[in-house]
């Protein structure tokens, strides 16, 4: 039997939270939307020899006079368009998981069903990830989601163009998922702080924690997003291997290119989230 809260089911309930999830991340990400596409310049250029890297204010302020302060967001519709389906099939599938697993409350556990709930969340809403990276970078001319992957299609090798760099992008995002999940579950079940100080403290430890230990990966699928983007000639033809023995090769340190704007944008993106959430509980 459902409980009902203020004359509303739990079904109604679900749908209130996925409504207020969705709405909430998609202000966050569009307010941190400048250090994200940061992110991903950075990394695209990992393979590059003789890269000379500003700092964050002199990357942004060197955007904004090449196109305007719109070009700080370009990428961002199709990051905001990819979170609904990905989050919608990562919660759905992890919380199956987790019920079905309600005896054993192991890191490693959550671990897996973190991962697993991640590779199918990445597989189903993996096209739109790919035009977020090609919008992001520059490499594709065109701003617009669709006209980004109708081109990858026609001037590529048809509708696999669109999963280009699926694998590598499964190898990062799988585990970083499952961290990020084991470390939130671990933390807001050990630490000994409740209530809002001890959701951000779980919540930012996790974000912190994943994408310290995966962002080599993440490099290595930007490349290979990118790489061969509407025909043109592929440097690494699809080898992860390939493309990393190309950047350690080129200069090691540069595996962790694009950390810096990616850890920035943790606490805030946290925070306006939770914050956002919240409020729209209330009124919705």
């Amino acid at each position: 039997m459902r409980t009902r809260v203020k004359g509303k089911t739990g079904a109604d309930n679900n749908g209130k939270t996925f409504v207020c999830g969705a709405l909430a991340g998609t202000f966050s990400k569009t307010v941190t939307a400048p250090l994200a596409r940061l992110t991903i310049l950075r990394q695209v250029t990992a393979g590059d020899a003789g890269v000379k890297l500003l700092s964050m204010k002199e990357e942004m302020i060197q955007i904004v006079r090449s196109g305007g302060a719109r070009q700080l967001f370009r990428g961002n519709t199709a990051a905001v368009c990819h979170r609904v389906p990905f989050s919608g099939v990562y919660h759905t599938t992890y919380n199956k998981l987790s019920k079905s697993c309600e005896k054993s409350n192991s890191f490693a556990i959550k671990l897996v069903n973190g991962s697993i709930a991640g590779a199918l969340a990445c597989s189903a809403a993996y096209p739109l990830d790919l035009a977020r990276s090609l919008i992001a970078s520059g490499k594709s001319e065109s701003p617009r989601i669709l006209t980004t992957l109708f081109t990858e299609v026609q001037k590529g090798k048809g509708i696999r163009s669109c999963y280009r760099g699926l694998y590598p992008t499964l190898v990062q995002v799988t585990p970083n998922l499952g961290v990020n999940y084991a470390v939130y579950d671990t933390i807001t079940t050990h630490s000994g702080v409740g209530g809002v100080p001890g959701t951000l403290l779980s919540a930012a430890s996790a974000g912190v924690a994943s994408s310290v230990a995966t962002h080599p990966l993440d490099v290595i699928r930007r490349l290979l997003q990118v790489d061969g983007a509407a025909g043109t000639v592929s440097k690494f033809n699809g080898s992860w291997l390939r493309a990393a023995s190309t950047v350690v090769t080129t200069n090691p340190l540069s595996m962790w290119r694009g950390l810096a704007p990616e850890l920035t944008k943790v606490v805030p993106s946290v925070c306006i989230t939770f914050s956002v959430f919240e409020a729209l509980k209330t009124v919705i």
